[in-house]
C-alpha cells in the first residue's frame, strides 16, 4: 500500500499506494525470447547475442505498430501480436529500458485509441477486427513499462493519460464483453502504475477526469474490474487531498463500505486500502467514513482469512481511534479488542505491529465513570468476595502491566469470562478500578487540588500517574506543571527524561529554553548524587 499506510507508528511500514502487478512475477529473458518465433523463425535473430537480439526484436515490433494503425484485419492482427511481444518482453524488468529506448512508448500510446474508420467505396466500413484487443495489449505493455519510475513521466508526456481515461469508459460504447472488461482492467492497472508515488501524475489523472469513471467502476459486474478500479483509487488517494475530496464527492464511500463485506478477499483488501488512504491525515473524511457505517465491517475484517486485510483493518482502526474518545468506546464495544489481541500471537511481524498499534491507540481510551462496574457491554467480570464486578478489558490493558500480562499472555484468565480475585476487599478493589479508569486530564486537576489542600499522599499518587506519560512532545509542559504545583517527584522524572533524551531534544530547531531552565536542577541532582557517594563506590 502507498507505505501507512503507515507516519502512523514507527514500527509499521508506511502506507503505500498499491503498485499493481500486471501479471505473475516476471518471466526470464529466455521465455521472452520465445516470442521471437512469431516472426517466422528468423535464424539470424536467434543466433545473435541476447542484447542484439532484443534490440532487433524491439525495433521490429515498434515498426509493426507504426505502420499498422488501421482497421484492416491484417494490420490489427499484426498490431495485436506486436503489443503481446512487447508486453512479454517487458515482464522482465531488465529488458524494460531496451524497450523504451527502442521507441516503443509513442507507438504503444498511439494504439490506445481506435484507428480512424476504414473507408470503402466512399463509406465507412463496419468491420472492426480484434476490437478492444490491440488497445488492451497496449495498455498492458505501458503498465509494465511504468513499473520503472523514470518512465512514468515519459509515458504521460506521450499523451497516454487521456487515452487511458477514455478506455475506462469503453463499456459505454457498446455491448459488454470479455474483451471490454479486459481493456478496462488493463487501463486501470496502467493508471495505477503510472501514478505510483508520483504526485504530479496523480494530479494529472484528476485533471483528465479519471476519478469519476474509476468510482463508477467500483460497481461494475466484473470483480476483476472492481478490484483494478479500487487499486487505482487507492494509489490516487494517497497523500493527495484534492483527489481524496473528489473521490468522496463522487459518492464512493457507500460502495467501498459494501466492498468491505465482500467474501472475495481481493475485493475487501483493496476497499479497506482505499478507505485507509482516504482517512489518512484527513479528519473530516474520517468522520464521513464513520458516519457512512464503515466501523463494523472494518472490525469484521480483523477476522478475515486474508492477513493483508487484517493488517489494513488494524491500521484503520488505529486511525479511527485517534478521532475522539467516543469512537474508541464504540470500537471496544463492537468487539475489536479480542481479535486484535489474537493477532498479537501471529507469526507475521507486520500483522503483530499493526495490532499493537491499534491496541496502543485504544489503550488511551477513557471509558468514563459510567462504565465502571456496569454490566452493559462488559466483556470481563471479576468475582470479589463472592460479588461480581464488571469491567472492560481495554481499560484494564491501558491501566496496568499486570492486567496486560493476564489478558495477553499464557495465563488461564486470558479467555475467562469470570476471574476470581482473592485476598482483596470489595471496597479496595472498587476504588482501585475507579482510579485506574480515570481520564489522564483528571490527574492534573487532582494534582492541583492536592497541592492546594496539602494532601501529600494523593499528590504523590497524581505525580506518579502523570509521570507515566512524559514524552518528547510534552516534557516541557510536564516540567512547567511540576513547577506550578511543587511536584518534586514529577520534576525529577522530567529532568531524568531530558538527560536520557538530550540528543533528540537538543537537535530540535529553535531555542531550547527548557534546557537552560533546568541547568540548576541538573547541578543540584548531581551534587546530591556525588555527596551521597563521593568516591563513586557502588554499595
Amino acid at each position: 500500500m502507498e507505505g501507512e499506510r503507515q507516519q502512523q507508528v514507527s514500527t509499521a511500514a508506511p502506507r503505500k499506494g498499491q503498485k499493481r502487478k500486471l501479471e505473475d512475477p516476471a518471466v526470464g529473458t529466455s521465455r521472452a525470447l520465445q516470442a521471437y518465433e512469431f516472426e517466422g523463425g528468423d535464424e539470424e535473430i536467434r543466433c545473435q547475442p541476447p542484447q542484439k537480439a532484443l534490440d532487433r526484436e524491439v525495433k521490429a515490433q515498434v515498426e509493426v505498430l507504426e505502420r499498422t494503425f488501421s482497421w484492416r484485419e491484417s494490420d490489427r492482427a499484426a498490431a495485436k501480436r506486436a503489443t503481446h511481444v512487447l508486453a512479454e518482453l517487458a515482464k522482465n524488468e531488465e529488458v524494460v529500458n531496451v524497450i523504451v529506448d527502442g521507441g516503443a512508448v509513442p507507438a504503444l500510446v498511439e494504439h490506445l485509441q481506435e484507428p480512424p474508420p476504414l473507408i470503402r467505396d466512399g463509406c465507412a466500413a463496419e468491420q472492426r477486427p480484434f476490437e478492444h484487443e490491440v488497445e488492451k495489449g497496449s495498455a498492458f505493455a505501458l503498465g509494465l513499462l511504468a513499473v520503472k519510475p523514470e518512465h512514468q513521466q515519459l509515458i504521460v508526456d506521450a499523451g497516454a493519460l487521456p487515452l487511458l481515461v477514455d478506455l475506462l469508459k469503453r463499456h459505454k460504447k457498446g455491448p459488454i464483453s470479455r474483451a471490454v472488461n479486459s481493456v478496462i482492467r488493463r487501463a486501470a492497472d496502467a493508471i495505477t502504475n503510472l501514478a505510483h508515488e508520483n504526485s504530479n501524475i496523480k494530479t494529472f489523472v484528476r485533471i483528465e477526469g479519471g476519478i469519476p469513471p474509476l468510482v463508477e467502476l467500483l460497481e461494475f459486474t466484473d470483480v476483476k474490474v472492481q478490484r483494478a478500479a479500487a487499486g487505482a483509487l487507492r494509489t490516487l488517494a494517497f497523500k493527495n487531498d484534492e483527489n481524496k475530496n473528489q473521490i468522496v464527492e463522487c459518492n464512493a464511500l457507500p460502495t467501498l463500505i459494501l466492498m468491505l463485506r465482500s467474501e472475495d478477499a481481493a475485493i475487501h483488501y483493496e476497499a479497506v486500502g482505499v478507505i485507509g488512504n482516504l482517512v489518512h491525515s484527513s479528519p473530516n473524511i474520517k468522520k464521513e467514513v464513520l458516519l457512512a457505517g464503515a466501523l463494523q465491517p472494518v472490525i469484521g475484517l480483523l477476522s478475515s482469512c486474508c492477513g493483508e486485510s487484517q493488517r489494513e483493518a488494524a491500521l484503520l482502526l488505529g486511525q479511527f481511534a485517534a478521532t475522539d474518545p467516543d469512537c474508541k468506546v464504540h470500537i471496544v464495544q463492537r468487539g475489536a479488542v479480542r481479535p486484535l489481541i489474537e493477532m498479537l500471537q501471529s507469526l507475521d511481524i507486520q500483522l503483530k505491529e499493526m495490532a499493537a498499534f491499534a491496541l496502543g491507540r485504544l489503550a488511551q481510551v477513557y471509558l468514563g465513570e459510567q462504565y465502571v462496574n456496569n454490566a452493559t457491554l462488559s466483556d470481563v467480570t471479576f468475582l470479589v468476595e463472592g460479588k461480581r464486578f464488571y469491567m472492560h478489558r481495554i481499560a484494564l490493558l491501558a491501566s496496568s502491566d499486570a492486567f496486560r500480562a493476564m489478558f495477553d499472555g499464557g495465563y488461564r484468565e486470558k479467555d475467562a469470562r469470570d476471574i476470581e480475585i482473592p485476598n482483596i476487599k470489595w471496597e479496595v478493589f472498587e476504588l482501585m478500578m475507579r482510579v485506574s479508569s480515570c481520564d489522564k486530564g483528571y490527574w492534573q486537576d487532582l494534582l492541583r487540588a492536592a497541592d492546594q489542600y496539602l494532601l501529600e499522599g494523593l499528590k504523590r499518587l497524581c505525580e506518579y500517574s502523570i509521570a507515566q506519560d512524559v514524552s518528547l512532545e510534552n516534557v516541557s509542559n510536564m516540567y512547567e506543571l511540576s513547577e506550578a504545583f511543587h511536584a518534586m517527584s514529577l520534576r525529577r522524572t522530567c529532568v531524568l527524561f531530558i538527560l536520557e533524551h538530550f540528543e533528540k531534544i537538543s537537535v530540535k530547531p529553535g531555542p531550547t529554553p527548557l534546557i537552560q531552565r533546568i541547568i540548576p536542577e541538573i547541578r543540584n541532582f548531581f551534587s546530591k548524587a556525588l555527596r551521597s557517594n563521593p568516591r563513586g563506590y557502588r554499595p
